[in-house]
C-alpha cells in the first residue's frame, strides 16, 4: 500500500487540498500525518467526523512514522485510558 495522502486529495486541476467529500477512510489517515492537512480546519474536522463514523480506530502506516492506531471517539479514548495494562505501548511509551 502506498502512502495515502495523494488518494485523499482532490483531483482534476484543484489546489491539492483534502477533499472531505471524496476522501475514503483509509486515505483519511493522512489528517494525522500530513502537516498541510491542519491548514484547513473545516476539512480536517469533516474528515475526522467521517472517521469516527466509518473507522473509529484506524490503523495508520505512513512513511516517517511508526505504525499507530488513531482512536477518534472520546468514549474509546476513555476506555483505553482506564486499561493501561491492556492497551500500553509495547516496550514503553
Amino acid at each position: 500500500m502506498g502512502y495515502p495522502i495523494e488518494l485523499g486529495r482532490s483531483s482534476g486541476g484543484g489546489d491539492g487540498r483534502l477533499d472531505p467529500a471524496t476522501v475514503r477512510p483509509m486515505d483519511a489517515a493522512a489528517i494525522f500525518t500530513d502537516p498541510e492537512a491542519y491548514a484547513n480546519a473545516d476539512a480536517w474536522h469533516t474528515v475526522a467526523a467521517r472517521l469516527r463514523r466509518e473507522d473509529p480506530v484506524c490503523h495508520i502506516e505512513a512513511p516517517g512514522f511508526d505504525p499507530f492506531f488513531a482512536v477518534t471517539k472520546h468514549a474509546d479514548v476513555i476506555e483505553i485510558e482506564r486499561q493501561p495494562e491492556r492497551w500500553g505501548c509495547p516496550g514503553g511509551c
